[in-house]
């Protein structure tokens, strides 16, 4: 998205050769940490009383009212101003919620919440001896606005009594805890043998964290990946905390594809794809978001792969101006999803595995562009407000 904070390709690990399937789900476990988060929750509280136009919000659930009014019960009108006056002062950037959620995942915990210096330290070192100079100023920018927003974060946690509202809340997030690990495994190994494909494709990820935001937008996730991690944050899609969305398994299915989509050897052919469809895309929320050729291709492959290992596209007709949703996709810019769905099912019959079979699987999509042009919006500039308040997933590299 636009002004995106760059954070880091996760570190690299080996995993050695395929394993029985009892040994994936306790490699999965092993490296997937689900929690919540005492700094995180500070900071969609300032947001939820701050922002009276509600904005960010794609619904209100039980947990997030809840925080509304006991917070508005124990502040004076004087000091919501305080709150509001501050939170006004950022929000005209349009990737601030973005990044006071990065800046969360910096913090140490409450009541003195302060930059990790482990953390950024190790940030700043990857990026100095990769040359990444801009990744660098971004990190320095992170510093110069968590000097400006801690102290007046720091007293609201203590002026609000955060602290015993976050305990109030574990009967909502302990649950979602717990739903959102067993949930999330279920869908990335639901992928993994709908690709057959084995757990080591997910080598690029040493540790995955996963923290329920129950106060943040219906529906939304945010995925940024620092060095040897990778974060979602993310909201549950309807009222009850514990229904997780699993964008954690679509980021992970973007490492499924990494090197398929991210290497060299297919990258002529992708951005030959990508660029039929390239200009029609230009000014859509799709194209802001996944700004060259590869990343956008890669983005489309993987909200089809998504959907088709969760059932959703069994028996779909993909030339159906409405099938299964493709057309409000479309509308926000997404324009391989037809072709690719296409392809996608000549590969489920196929009997291989989807990086041996990649190459015949982008002859497909490009013999399925040629016979029929995708449903293509007639003007994707007029509905950059579609999904307005609709956190758009990312998973960011520096």
């Amino acid at each position: 998205m636009r002004q995106c904070l760059l954070l880091g390709i996760p570190l690299v690990l080996a995993l050695g050769s395929a394993t029985p399937g009892w040994c994936q789900q306790s490699l999965l476990e092993e490296r997937m940490e689900v929690r919540h988060d005492e700094a995180m929750f500070t900071v969609w509280a300032w947001i939820t009383v701050a922002d009276t136009t509600g904005s960010h919000t794609g619904g209100w659930s039980p947990v997030k009212r809840h925080v509304q009014q006991a917070v508005l019960d124990r502040l004076s009108p004087a000091y919501l101003d305080t709150l509001r006056r501050a939170y006004y002062e950022q929000e005209p950037d349009p990737d601030f919620h973005y990044q006071i959620t990065v800046l969360a995942l910096l913090l140490t915990q409450p009541p003195d919440m302060r930059i990790s210096r482990d953390m950024m330290e190790r940030e700043k070192e990857w990026a100095r001896s990769h040359g990444r100079e801009r990744y660098l100023s971004n990190l320095k920018d992170k510093e110069a606005q968590a000097a400006e927003l801690l102290p007046l974060l720091n007293a609201f946690h203590s002026r609000a009594e955060l602290g015993q509202l976050y305990e109030e809340c574990r009967r909502w997030y302990d649950p979602a805890v717990a739903a959102y690990k067993d949930g999330t495994i279920g869908r990335v190994r639901e992928a993994l043998d709908y690709l057959g494909m084995d757990e080591s494709v997910l080598a690029p990820i040493s540790h995955m964290v996963l923290i329920p935001n129950l106060i943040g937008p219906l529906g939304s996730a945010m995925s940024p990946g620092f060095e040897g991690v990778t974060f979602t944050v993310e909201s549950p899609m309807e009222d009850a905390a514990e229904r997780p969305i699993n964008f954690t398994a679509h980021e992970q299915i973007h490492f499924m594809v990494w090197d398929l989509t991210r290497g060299e050897r297919y990258r002529q052919r992708i951005e030959g794809i990508t660029a039929r469809v390239w200009d029609d895309a230009e000014g859509s929320p799709a194209r802001g978001a996944y700004g060259d050729m590869v990343t956008y291709f890669d983005e489309n492959l993987v909200r089809v792969i998504t959907s088709a290992a969760m059932g959703i596209f069994e028996g779909v007709d993909p030339w159906d101006p409405d099938a299964a949703g493709i057309s409000a996709h479309e509308q926000r810019g997404f324009l391989l999803l037809r072709p690719l769905l296409a392809a996608l099912q000549r590969f489920e019959g196929s009997g291989e595995s989807f990086d041996t079979y990649f190459p015949t699987f982008l002859d497909d999509v490009e013999r399925a562009m040629a016979a029929r042009s995708p449903t293509v919006p007639s003007s994707p500039r007029l509905l950059d407000t579609i999904g307005r308040g609709v956190v758009v997933p990312r998973t960011s590299r520096r």
